[in-house]
């Protein structure tokens, strides 16, 4: 049940939190890029993007199957771009990036805290700020920004199915939501299907019957209409592309540090006990993992 508007001092609040986010994010090493995934989106962002466009990528080694560049065309790449554009230093594209995801975390939890019904101004904004900062997402955020981005967005997705009522239009609810899902791109698949199934518990609590099928087949529809335009690029690196997974991050590397006591915590992923000769991969997800609490 929403809870009505937000008042003035929540939002103060909510903008408060917004403009320290962004400060931390940016006083992170100013003037030095992180190492995203893809480098090349921080220093070439219009070159990666026209690279993207097309299946095989000769610029690297004898040539490749690209493996899921076409996510960054939306919303990653164009945002870079446009930073590069205005004359943005490239780390500070980067930190504005980042800051945008942890911020639109921020506020879809904020606002799916209020449609649920809680109605505690402050336990909303906790609520909130508990899920923009929880340290799963801290860890991996500036190292795997556009890989976060089914988790910043998934709130934004369940807001219009938990606001809708008996007598809506399934097909503009369905609309709402699944218009989120074109922005969580596609270079995570994983992701992605990680966070889905929020979707089907909230279906599996409705009340059956055809108001419920109705909005469950125009959500999926919209759902698969949204996804097709990496969808099928991706079909096309599964099937012509190298195997690295297998090499890099298997399963048994990936889930051997998800102890009981790490998933609870929020502190398993793998990435953040990685070292190499150079130090540890992700000294921030290091330092949560580590950490006594």
């Amino acid at each position: 049940m929403d809870q009505g508007a937000t008042s003035r001092r929540e939002r103060g609040a909510l903008v408060a939190a917004t403009l320290g986010i962004v400060a931390l994010v940016v006083l992170q090493a100013p003037g030095r890029i992180v190492p995203e995934t893809k480098l090349e989106v921080a220093l070439d962002p219009i070159g990666f993007l026209g690279r993207a466009l097309d299946a095989w990528d000769p610029s690297a080694g004898f040539g490749r199957v690209q493996n899921q560049a076409i996510g960054y065309l939306f919303p990653m790449g164009p945002a870079t771009a446009l930073g590069q554009a205005l004359g943005l230093p490239p780390w500070l594209v980067q930190r504005a990036w980042i800051a945008a995801v942890v911020v639109a975390s921020l506020w879809g939890a904020h606002r799916l805290a209020r449609a649920v019904g809680i109605s505690s101004p402050g336990g909303r904004v906790v609520a909130a700020l508990a899920y923009a900062l929880a340290p799963a997402t801290m860890a991996v955020t500036a190292f795997q920004s556009a890989g976060q981005l089914p988790y910043a967005l998934v709130p934004w997705v369940l807001v219009p199915l938990v606001a809708h009522r008996d007598g809506d239009d399934p097909r503009r609810t369905a609309a709402r939501s699944t218009l989120w899902l074109v922005a969580m791109g596609g270079v995570n698949a994983a992701s992605i299907v990680a966070v889905l199934p929020l979707v089907a518990v909230w279906f599996a609590t409705r009340a059956p019957g055809p108001a419920r099928r109705r909005l469950l087949a125009w959500w999926s529809a919209g759902a698969v209409a949204a996804s097709l335009w990496w969808l099928i690029p991706l079909a096309v690196s599964v099937g012509h592309g190298v195997r690295f997974t297998d090499y890099t991050e298997s399963a048994a590397i990936t889930t051997g540090t998800e102890s009981a006591t790490e998933v609870l915590r929020g502190t398993g992923n793998w990435l953040s006990f990685l070292t190499t000769e150079g130090g540890l991969w992700l000294p921030g997800g290091w330092l949560l993992s580590s950490s006594a609490l």
